[in-house]
């Protein structure tokens, strides 16, 4: 894989998409009719509180000289940047349930801000990938969707494991991460979505 093409699929897999794609995919799996209004508020609300709000925010701590990079290569640059999203991820995630859509809305926001929190208190011994964090806790919102709504989701569940590994490699290739720090990012947010969605 070339550096190009492990920029941009970083890019494309940036862990602030992860909220809108797992609300999409509940949309697809949820029996439900739901009014338009509501589907699009909530995405509108999701949008800003896990996507832009925090994205505005690490802005503006590059500018006052916080952080050195919004990449966030690094550790230390990834404290203040991984606070404000459990924040944001907290607030929508507490907002959502009175939406009149799926509860496990709420509940899949709440596991990325506990996936967040992991690897907030990781940050002293280890830089666990967020990608793969992000990856990871779709990919337990996706299985527990399909057992929960008795649904065979295979056609989602084998593009996304191939997505997983991508990404992984990808995160290789820029030198990103050693495998131990995907492992462990991928394990965090699977294993916090999960705890969430089984005991919220």
């Amino acid at each position: 894989m070339s550096t190009r093409l492990a920029s941009l699929l970083s890019y494309f897999s940036h862990p602030a998409i992860i909220p809108l794609l797992g609300f999409a995919l509940l949309l697809h799996i949820q029996p439900y009719p739901l009014p338009f209004v509501s589907v699009l508020y909530s995405m509108i609300f999701i949008f800003v509180g896990t996507f832009l709000l925090p994205a505005l925010f690490s802005i503006l701590l590059l500018y006052m000289g916080v952080i050195e990079s919004v990449q966030m290569e690094d550790a230390e640059s990834r404290r203040w940047p991984f606070l404000i999203s459990i924040v944001f991820f907290l607030i929508t995630g507490f907002y959502l349930q009175m939406f009149p859509i799926p509860i496990e809305t709420s509940r899949f926001i709440v596991g990325g801000a506990l996936g967040i929190s992991f690897l907030f208190v990781l940050l002293p011994f280890t830089k666990a990938s967020a990608h793969l964090s992000g990856m990871g806790g779709f990919s337990a919102f996706l299985l527990y969707l399909g057992s929960h709504y008795a649904v065979d989701l295979i056609t989602i569940l084998i593009p996304t494991a191939l997505a997983t590994g991508l990404v992984g490699t990808a995160r290789l290739v820029l030198k990103a991460h050693t495998p131990k720090e995907l492992l462990l990012g991928y394990s965090t947010g699977f294993g916090a979505m999960y705890l969430v969605l089984l005991y919220l």
